[in-house]
Parts: C-alpha cells; sequence; structure tokens
C-alpha cells in the first residue's frame, strides 16, 4: 500500500463510486435503462457485452440501441436523453411497485458522516448514471445526497464529482470530476496535486480511471484482481475505524509510475465531453495488474 503523507492545502477530493460501492441494485442492475428506453423504442433485444461498469448510461444506450439496428441520429440522441430524464420518476414508481429495490451497502452511512465531519475532506461521486438519476438511487438507499453537494460561484449549490452526461466511459469521467472540482475551489489546475484526489470504488474501471488519471484508488471487495492493482483493498466498510483510517491515509503504491498529472484541462474537453474510447480488453487490464503488482 502506498501511505498518503502530504500535506494538501486543499480539503482532499474522494470520489466514491455509487452501484456497488454505495448502494447495491437487488434488481438486474441495468433493468431501469432498458425499461425506460423500451417506453421509447419499443421491446429491445439485450446483450450482457452491453452492460459493463466502463460505460456511462448514455453510452450504454447508445450502444444498446445500435445493437437493435437503430440508427443513432440526432432525433435518437433527443429521446435517449427524453428516457434518462424520466428515469428517476420510473425509479420511484418501480420502487413502489416492488419491480426495482435498492440497499445501501452495510456501514456506509457511517464512513460518509465520518468523513465529512473532517475539514480537511471533501466527498464526492463518480456515477456512471446521469445526475438526476444518481440522486434518486441515492435518495431511495437512505443515503444523505447533501453531504456530496458543494457551492459554486453565483451561489449554485450541486453534486461535487462527475456523471454520465459529462462522458462516454469511467476513464474519462474522473478528469471532468478534477477539473469541477478545481472550479468548486475556483483555483487554478496546476496547484492540485495527484494527492489532493483519490478514487474508492469496487469495481477494475475504478481502478483503471484512477490509474489513468495518476491518483490513489481504494477498492472495496474480495476479487484478487482487485487486490493486486489498487493501493488499498478494504473486504467491506463494516470496520468504521479502520474503513476511514485507510482511506484517509492511501496513496499510490511506491512501485507505480503514475501517468503524467495534471489530467486534461477543462477548456481542452470538447463541448459536448468526450469521444468514446475504446474500452480496455483483457490484455489492457493484465498489463494494468502487471504494473501495480
Amino acid at each position: 500500500m502506498g501511505i498518503f503523507t502530504s500535506k494538501s492545502k486543499f480539503p482532499r477530493l474522494m470520489l466514491f463510486d455509487v452501484e456497488g460501492t454505495l448502494i447495491k441494485s437487488k434488481h438486474p442492475r441495468f433493468l431501469p435503462l432498458v425499461d425506460s428506453l423500451e417506453l421509447q423504442f419499443g421491446k429491445l433485444q439485450t446483450s450482457d457485452s452491453i452492460f459493463t461498469d466502463w460505460k456511462t448510461d448514455f453510452a450504454t444506450a447508445r450502444d444498446l440501441l445500435t445493437y437493435n439496428s437503430i440508427e443513432v441520429e440526432a432525433s435518437v440522441e433527443e429521446k435517449i436523453a427524453l428516457c434518462i430524464r424520466d428515469m428517476p420518476e420510473l425509479l420511484s414508481n418501480g420502487v413502489e411497485n416492488g419491480i426495482y429495490e435498492f440497499e445501501m451497502v452495510p456501514n456506509v452511512d457511517y464512513v460518509l458522516r465520518s468523513l465529512a465531519s473532517r475539514c480537511d475532506i471533501r466527498l464526492g461521486l463518480l456515477s456512471t448514471d446521469a445526475m438526476p438519476v444518481t440522486g434518486m438511487k441515492l435518495d431511495i438507499a437512505h443515503i444523505n445526497t447533501p453531504i456530496f453537494e458543494g457551492l459554486f460561484k453565483r451561489g449554485i449549490v450541486k453534486p461535487v464529482g462527475a456523471f454520465g452526461a459529462d462522458a462516454d466511459t469511467k476513464i474519462d469521467l474522473l478528469p471532468v470530476a478534477i477539473n469541477q472540482y478545481v472550479e468548486f475551489l475556483d483555483r487554478d489546475l496546476s496547484e492540485i496535486a495527484p494527492y489532493d484526489v483519490i478514487v474508492v470504488g469496487n469495481d477494475m474501471s475504478d481502478v483503471e480511471a484512477a490509474r489513468l488519471s495518476g491518483v490513489p484508488v481504494v477498492a472495496v471487495g474480495h476479487e484478487p484482481e482487485l487486490d493486486d492493482a489498487a493501493d488499498w483493498l478494504l473486504p467491506d466498510f463494516l470496520d468504521l475505524g479502520v474503513s476511514v483510517a485507510k482511506i484517509i491515509v492511501t496513496g499510490i503504491k511506491d512501485d507505480y509510475q503514475p501517468k503524467p498529472w495534471p489530467p486534461v484541462p477543462l477548456d481542452q474537453l470538447d463541448s459536448g465531453g468526450f469521444e468514446q474510447e475504446q474500452l480496455p480488453n483483457s490484455e489492457d487490464i493484465q498489463k494494468l495488474k502487471s504494473n501495480t503488482s
């Protein structure tokens, strides 16, 4: 494990993945997205290969429609946006009718509250779901969403982090989140160091995103590949003291050579988000594990 010893002049941004890290869907995870799309496009054929933690909901929707031979042009993009816009209401009604069910990951609320109470920590979210969908899922699971919110310029209050509408992949979401944090701080990107940010997630997509942006990552789970690749592995959040302590002190492994810092400045990002990149394959992941073992 890498130990975080440097003292930052800013609160350290802790970006939490949502699905699998903070909450769990007791129904098939992507069922609400498919249900919402089918209200607009009719019955759709699905494939497990379409649904991954690497992609955001917008990118997943495009891939699903393409799989069903529906050309994704401007009018279809508008319908996708409407589908995702309507998902919070769909989720709320689905929970009431027993179609969907979300549960909080055990003890995560106490971990979040303990971290949020610290003046040297700023909580944020790294979610492949759109912001309103993320908020609804957290609300349903009884997670206190205001602890992720920040006061931005002109008195705007919004969650700190990045969401499904901001990019096509989780890898591309992290630079967006870092740049948004710079906006929140009203500072220059050059003032932010890699140890000012940490990712907490339960999937290799979280580890890969952190590695490619050169920031530390804490993985939550029992998978050997996570143990090999992450800077620290927590089996769960059940031990409050251990969970909080390990998240706070984790830095990049000494034997890992991080990517160049800083990530892409905000003014170099396309106005419509990043172009979709090829998702990491098994060979990419194996190289990552070799570099971090």
